[in-house]
């Protein structure tokens, strides 16, 4: 496999490499070692020389041993033997057609050669269908390798000093992958990337590079704002404004002015690929980038306040940066795809869910005896709410639980939450986001309750929802 780095010049500039291709979101730029006429089966390929675009023609017959054109070269040769069999054919049932028998001896020849002619259309027959069939196999193969059927050519003049090609057709991935070993409590973090060239274009190069970004971007102007001194004005000045002469008027900047346009690049991986013969063929191809082996803990988790599944949660130190937050996740034999990653900046981990526990059952219900009443002295109204979690162990096994839920909470002083009760378990933790965490150990087939209880306080002309 080719060796991939992360590269750190993302502008173009002068190639020191003999063959050189850019890959971006929208397009790619190819600069070939040994460019000669044969572009490729693109019909939109663009070829630059010396800054000048070049036309293009198509063609018919290509040299070379890639895939591609040697699907075309057997495209051609099974074409010319189609065209020979038709022919053939068209003249034997032109020839019955126009059998005209002089003499009974003449119908008794041809009644006696009968099976040999029949024989022989029918074979003629059968050929011509096969070659269709084939034929048509390799043009299903070619549109799913290429845009076009036929290779397109471009007249190169004598002598130039550059050339090169921008089409469309190479997709690439970027892919995360978690392969969990459950026996040593570690798993091994991969990130590599997939690339897939249905361009029509053969590449040959000794660098490949991976723009993850628009090339647009990389090529959008600057807009230049000039650097300009001013007085500092308080919104204070704003009332005095009228006795500031036009002069002092001019330098002053008022509070509410717009902020100046900025040119911002956001972040992003450029990578390298080093001779690469990537044909136009289809199919995808894997390059790793990274791969790093750290341990990970693992817990059951439920957030019943979203929904009542039970996670496997899995955190662990990411050992590099990712491009997506996305994961292939393998655990045993089950594969889970689409799997998205968070990290948490405060405990520097990385959390990922991969599988569902159906063994535990978690029901969460409004508690159905609040009411709302109103105070005797405060003129406030006051609402008791609350919910209740049920959690069943189904299985024959122990089952140790981490559940998050929440109570609400106030950004306003006159709406007060208090009196918060949170019955049948130990040990709990509600934060100042009304964050509420808490273990719980369910034995084999065991049923546990947990009552949570809250009280809200708030103006009687006001309404409230939560």
């Amino acid at each position: 496999m080719k060796r991939l780095f992360v590269f750190a010049i993302l502008l173009f500039g002068f190639s020191l490499y003999s063959s050189e291709l850019k890959i971006y979101n929208d397009k790619c730029v190819y600069s070939p070692d040994r460019p000669e006429s044969f572009v490729g089966f693109n019909s939109d390929v663009k070829v630059f020389c010396d800054n000048y675009k070049l036309p293009l023609y198509k063609g018919e017959s290509v040299k070379g041993k890639s895939p591609l054109k040697n699907l075309f070269n057997s495209y051609l040769k099974l074409s010319d033997n189609l065209q020979l069999v038709s022919e053939k054919k068209a003249i034997l049932e032109k020839v019955f057609n126009s059998i005209k028998f002089g003499s009974n001896q003449s119908v008794a020849v041809f009644l006696k050669n009968i099976d040999v002619y029949a024989k022989s259309l029918a074979e003629t027959k059968k050929k011509e269908r096969v070659l269709k069939d084939k034929i048509a196999e390799i043009k299903g193969k070619m549109n799913r390798m290429a845009p076009a059927s036929f290779p397109y050519y471009c007249q190169l003049p004598e002598k130039f000093k550059s050339v090169y090609y921008e089409f469309k057709g190479i997709d690439y991935k970027l892919k995360n992958k978690l392969i969990f070993n459950e026996k040593l409590k570690n798993v091994k973090v991969i990130k590599e990337i997939s690339l897939k060239n249905a361009s029509g274009i053969d590449i040959y190069a000794d660098k490949l590079y991976i723009l993850n970004i628009y090339s647009k971007r990389y090529f959008a102007p600057i807009d230049f704002n000039p650097w300009i001194i001013r007085e500092r004005v308080y919104r204070a000045m704003k009332t005095a404004s009228k006795g500031l002469s036009e002069e002092d008027m001019l330098g002053a900047v008022p509070a509410t002015a717009p902020v100046p346009r900025r040119a911002v690049q956001t972040e992003s991986r450029v990578y390298l690929i080093e001779n690469v013969n990537l044909f136009s063929d289809g199919i995808e191809k894997n390059y790793k980038v990274k791969e790093e082996t750290v341990p990970y803990t693992k817990r059951l988790t439920v957030y019943p306040y979203f929904d009542n599944k039970v996670y496997n949660e899995y955190t662990f130190r990411l050992p590099f940066e990712v491009d997506t937050h996305y994961w292939e996740a393998y655990v045993g034999k089950k594969v889970f795809s689409s799997v998205k990653g968070v990290f948490s900046k405060k405990e520097n981990l990385y959390r990922v869910f991969a599988g569902i526990d159906y063994s535990i059952n978690v029901s969460r219900k409004r508690d159905l005896n609040f009411k709302e009443e109103k105070g005797f002295f405060n003129k406030k109204k006051v609402v008791k709410d609350g919910y209740e979690l049920i959690f069943r162990n189904l299985s024959d096994k122990v089952k140790n639980l981490t559940v998050v839920d929440r109570v609400p909470v106030s950004r306003k002083e006159e709406i007060v939450v208090r009196d918060v009760k949170v019955t049948g378990i130990g040990s709990y933790n509600i934060d100042k986001k009304g964050k509420l965490l808490f273990d719980i150990e369910l034995k084999a087939g065991e049923v546990k309750k947990v009552k949570v209880s809250f009280v809200i306080e708030y103006p009687e002309d006001q309404e409230i929802f939560y």
